[in-house]
């Protein structure tokens, strides 16, 4: 009998250190993909983390081919990791006061999975995800505006996963998996001509990474702008207006005032950005800019160098039409 309760403690011991041990499974036993043999960490998160998390969501602007983000505070259960909570918010859309940004995933998609393996994480959705959207035309490959839109729609709706799980995750790329309701023997990986780039259907997608190209950081805002100007493609720049100058208090003006100010103004022909300084608080951005001029009587002006302010507004850097007028002022 005392041998048999002596016995009690060894075994709740070993109980214990088995408890403990980290639980390794393959990845494909996760996640259904083909991946090597790799052994990596059980989802199961028990370990006790912050609930919230300030953290960066990248969602459409407007009708623009760009990204723009938005600052949200994602919490999180301790059962749910931060990468599954930060993806389902991203798939639930911009907040309602967020109006010029725009959600790119079909209706019904569901984020099934997150799993991460090195530098890489797995994102497994639901099969909504290749449903399409219910707006394009079965033959948008006939339309001038369809045949640039539906691959651009698609690329972005990439980009806008990866641009938000890398700007707040430890990872470089991301590989998109799709659920299989009706087979378990092919790959869940997604399929190259989700892009419509016609790929053949056996032809699968390796992880995507982050291209800066398409975000609307900085840089790319005040390029935008001004090729917007030089077009003279007065409608999309009107969006690109502060509300409210921060440094003036001028509000923007209508749209019909705007349009009559913008129409006297002379041709912009060229232009040349520096590299941009941020304020120290990062709601404002100094750039130095070199632009040429064409007047209306044809004759070209070679401006020197003028300084331009972008203020942040919602997470979007935005100029002052102000500004622009001054940019474009040729001295008497």
């Amino acid at each position: 009998m005392k041998r048999w309760l002596l016995s009690i403690p060894c075994l709740l011991c070993l109980l214990l250190l088995t408890s403990c041990a980290t639980s390794l499974v393959p990845l494909d036993a996760i996640t259904g993909a083909d991946t090597t043999d790799v052994l990596v960490p059980s989802p199961i998160d028990t370990v006790v983390r912050d609930e919230d998390r300030f953290s960066a969501l990248y969602f459409r602007f407007r009708q623009e081919p760009y990204l723009a983000s938005e600052a949200r505070i994602i919490s999180r259960t301790q059962s749910q990791s931060y990468e599954s909570a930060l993806l389902e918010a991203l798939l639930a859309g911009p907040s309602a006061g967020s109006m010029e940004l725009m959600s790119l995933f079909p209706t019904g998609t569901r984020l099934i999975s997150t799993v991460s393996q090195s530098r890489t994480l797995f994102v497994t959705l639901s099969s909504e995800f290749l449903s399409g959207y219910a707006d394009e035309p079965v033959d948008w490959q006939e339309y001038d505006l369809w045949r640039h839109e539906a691959p651009l729609r698609r690329r972005l709706c990439l980009q806008s996963i990866v641009a938000t799980v890398t700007e707040n995750c430890d990872v470089d790329s991301v590989q998109i998996l799709i659920e299989q309701k009706d087979s378990v023997t092919g790959s869940l990986r997604l399929p190259q001509n989700y892009l419509l780039d016609d790929s053949e259907d056996d032809v699968l997608m390796g992880p995507v990474f982050r291209d800066d190209s398409v975000l609307l950081g900085i840089d790319h805002t005040l390029s935008y702008i001004l090729t917007l100007l030089g077009e003279r493609n007065w409608d999309r720049l009107y969006y690109f207006l502060c509300l409210r100058d921060s440094r003036t208090g001028i509000e923007r003006p209508t749209l019909e005032d705007y349009l009559v100010r913008m129409q006297a103004l002379p041709a912009l022909t060229a232009f040349a950005t520096y590299p941009p300084t941020l304020s120290l608080d990062g709601t404002e951005a100094t750039v130095q800019v070199h632009v040429t001029l064409t007047l209306q009587d044809l004759t070209r002006v070679d401006i020197g160098s003028r300084v331009l302010r972008l203020s942040r507004e919602s997470g979007l850097w935005k100029i002052s039409l102000e500004q622009l007028e001054g940019l474009m002022e040729v001295a008497q």
